[in-house]
């Protein structure tokens, strides 16, 4: 368990996974195209220390950063 003198961050990826739907499951949903396993949710969730309240930072799904080149190996 997770020590309760601090919050404690978790990290909730959600994919894009229709292979356990039916057909009429996917028409009704318009999901059409074949899936990709691709991931459709990024959020960045922080319990604080006394389990009272709770923080959520959604991330976009097609967010991209630029990393500076680095020479340590």
């Amino acid at each position: 368990r997770p020590n309760t003198t601090s919050g404690v961050n978790f990290l909730v990826v959600g994919t894009d996974g229709r292979d356990k739907l039916s057909a009429s499951e996917k028409r009704k949903y318009q999901l059409g195209g074949s899936a990709c396993d691709c991931t459709d949710t990024l959020l960045m969730v922080h319990l604080s220390a006394d389990r009272q309240r709770a923080s959520v930072v959604s991330l976009p799904r097609d967010s991209y950063a630029r990393l500076p080149a680095h020479t340590d190996s």
